[in-house]
């Protein structure tokens, strides 16, 4: 299974990175491991996620306080958000 990433989710990363690493650049490069780790998870386990009602391949995954959107196709993952928790989406 390959796992890609649209633009707007690499641009989510870099957001989310440069939040924390204003406050705590040790706390980001930990926090950027760890979601990463999470989502690279999905290419064991594609259907960890949560499904998202009325859209079959269409999944979030709940990473800590993050939420990675993302579809799982035949041979592909495509992260298509990332955002934490608190954010209003």
């Amino acid at each position: 299974m390959k796992l890609t990433f649209t633009v707007t989710a690499i641009r989510d990363l870099l957001r989310l990175r440069e939040f924390i690493e204003n406050k705590n650049p040790q706390a980001a490069m930990k926090a950027s491991a760890l979601l990463k780790q999470n989502i690279q998870s999905l290419v064991q386990q594609p259907k960890l996620g949560i499904p998202i009602e009325g859209l079959d391949e269409y999944r979030e995954l709940v990473a800590r306080e993050y939420i990675v959107r993302y579809r799982v196709l035949k041979k592909e993952i495509v992260i298509l958000k990332i955002w934490h928790g608190r954010e209003d989406r």
